[in-house]
């Protein structure tokens, strides 16, 4: 999916309850929202689920779409 697709799909999981992520979809939000360090620290984790995360994967949501209108 292409990185608006990618936004709407991360705001969408902030609506459910156990709104869960992979790693991998961590990694790949923060670098949208220019957050290339932090990214690194997840893209060296396992394959897992992390739940729970409703407030940071809005706020980075968030974020990515300011970053991606100024371009």
């Amino acid at each position: 999916m292409n990185d608006k697709e990618f936004l709407d799909y991360c705001e969408g999981m902030t609506e459910t309850p156990r709104c869960g992520f992979t790693p991998q979809s961590i990694a790949r939000l923060l670098r949208l929202a220019g957050r290339e360090e932090w990214a690194e620290r997840w893209d060296k984790e396992g394959t897992r689920v992390v739940d729970g995360i409703h407030d940071e994967i809005r706020a980075y949501t968030k974020q990515a779409r300011e970053r991606m209108n100024k371009s």
